[in-house]
């Protein structure tokens, strides 16, 4: 099986993961808790005024979110050396969140040149206050995502330091090390283990790869059924692999009851997506009238919803 790996830089954390996490304890300030709020309801003149108060203060997490808020031209226009400074003074205070930044900046040259032996610096000092997303990244660079030689020990390390936060990307990519035997002894079964974690949190190529690992009891009891119910949640979070393989199980009543306007539907959608299959296209032509509308009319639906939670998020 080839193992989908999300091996790329993830060049944006989420907001708690840049506002929250510290190294020290920050003072406490009711301005900042203000700020933040405002900032998750996109107020953004009332989060920099709020954010600028506190950080003057010495709230490190303030002077992150300022940093943000330079960083990004919300509430205030885009200046990156005041991100800069803001990031740097509260870094001086241990904010992991400010770290991760100031590595983000410096990994895309955002902070004047690009320079990877800074970014590796910062996201160190994330990743030792046990930044879940700098580890991940930091894992990612030793890994050769940047281009340099893979270094499959210092990759497992963080991988498996991020994994064992809870964050799925790591998760994912540390059972896909396992799988490959990358810096590790190869071991299906530990492979299985963090892929299903990933998958239980709703990633759908740790979902894709989770469901065929069940399907053909792959490091864990094989159970056609369960491993068709994966492949369908990755397929409905829009894993075209997944609709390619739902197309097939519902065409031929494998793990599911057979149903020609089901797997028109998945196919249709994965061929959108540009997976191609010509035993598909030939089987598609072979539909009623009557079927090819209900399954148009199935993927429509689906567009739909698909839509609506993308939007949610």
């Amino acid at each position: 099986m080839q193992h989908s790996s999300r091996l790329k830089l993830l060049f944006a954390a989420l907001l708690t993961a840049v506002l929250v996490f510290c190294g020290t304890v920050p003072p406490a300030s009711a301005n900042y808790d203000g700020a933040f709020e405002a900032y998750v309801a996109r107020d953004y003149d009332t989060a920099f005024r709020l954010a600028h108060d506190a950080a003057n203060a010495g709230d490190a997490r303030a002077q992150t979110m300022l940093g943000s808020l330079y960083a990004q031209g919300r509430g205030v226009a885009r200046n990156k050396q005041e991100a800069i400074r803001w990031y740097e003074t509260a870094s001086g205070q241990g904010h992991a969140g400010a770290d991760f930044e100031l590595a983000l900046l410096y990994l895309d040259g955002s902070s004047g040149e690009a320079d990877l032996a800074r970014a590796i610096e910062f996201f160190t000092r994330a990743a030792e206050k046990n930044h879940a997303v700098a580890q991940f990244n930091l894992a990612l660079i030793y890994a050769g995502a940047d281009g340099r030689q893979p270094n499959w020990e210092k990759t497992h390390e963080w991988l498996a330091r991020s994994a064992e936060q809870g964050f799925a990307e790591a998760q994912y990519n540390l059972g896909v090390l396992y799988a490959q035997g990358k810096g590790v002894e190869e071991n299906q079964v530990t492979s299985a283990h963090w892929i299903g974690l990933a998958a239980q949190q709703g990633l759908s190529d740790a979902a894709l790869d989770y469901g065929f690992m069940v399907f053909r009891g792959q490091g864990v009891q094989k159970n056609e059924q369960l491993g068709a119910r994966w492949l369908l949640f990755a397929a409905e979070k829009g894993n075209v692999v997944a609709q390619n393989r739902m197309a097939r199980l519902y065409r031929a009543g494998v793990a599911v009851q057979t149903d020609p306007v089901e797997a028109a539907k998945w196919h249709i959608l994965a061929r959108e997506g540009g997976r191609v299959d010509d035993n598909l296209d030939e089987f598609l032509e072979t539909l009623t009238p009557e079927q090819r509308q209900s399954a148009d009319e199935r993927v429509n639906a689906w567009r739909t919803q698909f839509a609506a939670q993308a939007a949610e998020n």
